[in-house]
Order: structure tokens, then C-alpha cells, then sequence
């Protein structure tokens, strides 16, 4: 459980009221817990020195950068260095609900659409971009550029309010 909650911060909050009654444990609804995360794949169990531990699984660890996608944000510095961020993709439609997540992700992250697979933002976001390139599988289908200049800003600038 110790190392579940590293992973998915949530679990202790959403699992701990079917664990704990008061001072109680209860071992039979700790159990259930594990076994609806095995059957989702979320988590598996392995044999230690004869005794169970839960250890979580890729799609568990996947499932868990999900949420934290969600918060995500990128950080206005206190003055903009005058460089436009231009995120480029061309993913293959055989991958089309992971280019619509991905695209999704970008709106949420407030950039700002020059064409429809041309995103751009004036602020530094390569860390977030890479972090959604490898949960969503489309590095090598995304490009990052930092550009000096675009023609036509004025709407972007004004967006930004730079």
C-alpha cells in the first residue's frame, strides 16, 4: 500500500476508508481493493521471502501520469524572452485517440493553434511536451521547435497579452 500511494497518490485517500473502519482493519476489503486493481491490470502480486507484495504495473504507472497530465501547466517566467515554442506533430492516424489526447493536452496547457497539427506558446515547455511525448508513445511523431519569429503574431501576442 506503502508503495502504491508513491505511484498514485490518491490510493491511501480512495482505498483507506475500505481498509480502515476506525482503529480497525479490515483485511477482507484490502483484499477485494487488490484483487479489482489485478483484474483492471493496474497492479500485480509477487512472493517476496514467502510473503505477498503489491507492486504496481506499467499500465498502473501509465494510468497514474494520466492524473497528474491534468495539473499540468506551463510557468509564465516574469519576462518573455522574445522565442515562440512551437510544438509540431504528424501523428499516424493508426494512432488517432492518442493524437486527440495529445492535442487535447495541449489545449488544456493553453497553447495556442496555428494550424491544426502546429501548436505554439511563448513560454519555455519542452520538460511538459517531452513528458506527454512519452506517456502517450508519439516521441518520434512530435517536434519541438523554439523559433525566433512567426509572421502574423499580433493575435497570438495578444492572446498572451505579451
Amino acid at each position: 500500500m506503502i508503495a502504491l500511494s508513491f505511484v498514485i497518490p490518491i490510493a491511501p485517500l480512495a482505498l483507506g476508508p475500505f481498509i480502515l473502519d476506525g482503529n480497525e482493519y479490515k483485511g477482507w476489503r484490502f483484499r477485494e481493493s487488490v484483487k479489482r486493481l489485478r483484474k483492471q491490470k493496474l497492479v500485480k502480486v509477487v512472493y517476496q521471502d514467502g510473503y505477498p507484495v503489491v507492486k504496481i504495473t506499467e499500465d498502473g504507472r501509465m494510468r497514474a501520469l494520466r492524473y497528474k497530465t491534468s495539473e499540468m501547466e506551463v510557468k509564465k517566467p516574469k519576462r518573455w524572452d522574445g522565442k515562440w515554442r512551437m510544438v509540431i506533430f504528424d501523428i499516424p492516424e493508426k494512432y488517432k485517440r492518442m493524437r486527440e489526447i495529445f492535442r487535447q493536452h495541449l489545449k488544456l496547457m493553453d497553447f495556442y493553434q496555428l494550424q491544426k497539427s502546429v501548436w505554439v506558446h511563448p513560454f519555455p515547455c519542452f520538460d511538459e511536451v517531452e513528458f506527454l511525448r512519452q506517456i502517450y508513445h508519439v516521441g518520434v511523431d512530435v517536434t519541438y521547435v523554439v523559433a525566433e519569429r512567426i509572421e502574423g503574431t499580433e493575435d497570438i501576442k495578444a492572446r498572451f497579452d505579451l
